[in-house]
C-alpha cells in the first residue's frame, strides 16, 4: 500500500467510527441516525465519483472502466437519494413504516451491490481496484448502521449487505 492508499484508508475508516460513535452517544431518535447514515453513504458515493476522475486522470483506468463506474454510481447515487427522500417523508420511523423503509434499503443495497460487483470487481488495475474497494467498505459501513436500525424495529433485513 502506498501512502495515498494509507491515507484514503484512515480517512475511511475514521468516518466510520466517528458516525457509529455520534450515532450510540446521543439520544438521537432513529430516523435522525437514519439520515445522518444515509448521508455517510452520499458522502462515500461523491469520494468515490472523484476517485473515477482521479484513477482516470492518473491512467490507472480505461475509459470504459471509468464510463462504465461512473454510470453504476450514479445509480447507486440515485438510489440513495430516493432512499433519503422517502425516510425524510415519513412522519416518524417505527415499527408500523419499518417494512416499507426495508423495501426502500433492499434497493439502495442492491444498487451499492451492483456498483461493487459489475464495477469495482472489474477493474484491472489492483490498486485502482483497491482504493475503490476502501470506499465500498466505507458505504457498506453506513449501511451496516442502517441495517441495524431497521433490525431494531424487528425486520428481517440481514444478509442484504455484502
Amino acid at each position: 500500500m502506498n501512502f495515498r492508499t494509507h491515507k484514503l484508508a484512515a480517512v475511511a475508516l475514521v468516518m466510520s467510527i466517528s458516525v457509529l460513535l455520534s450515532g450510540w452517544a446521543c439520544s438521537e431518535s432513529s430516523l435522525h441516525k437514519a439520515s445522518r447514515a444515509a448521508k455517510q453513504v452520499a458522502d462515500d458515493l461523491h469520494a468515490f465519483e472523484a476517485q473515477i476522475e482521479q484513477q482516470y486522470a492518473a491512467g490507472n483506468l480505461d475509459k470504459a472502466e471509468a464510463v462504465n463506474l461512473a454510470q453504476l454510481c450514479s445509480q447507486a447515487t440515485l438510489a440513495d437519494d430516493v432512499f433519503v427522500q422517502k425516510v425524510q417523508s415519513l412522519p416518524k420511523l417505527d415499527s408500523s413504516s419499518a417494512p416499507q423503509v426495508a423495501a426502500w434499503f433492499a434497493e439502495l443495497t442492491t444498487s451499492i451491490g451492483t456498483l461493487e460487483q459489475q464495477g469495482v470487481l472489474h477493474i484491472k488495475n489492483p490498486t485502482a481496484q483497491q482504493n475503490f474497494s476502501l470506499i465500498v467498505t466505507s458505504i457498506n459501513t453506513g449501511l451496516t448502521i442502517l441495517e441495524g436500525l431497521l433490525q431494531g424495529f424487528g425486520q428481517p433485513v440481514t444478509g442484504m449487505i455484502q
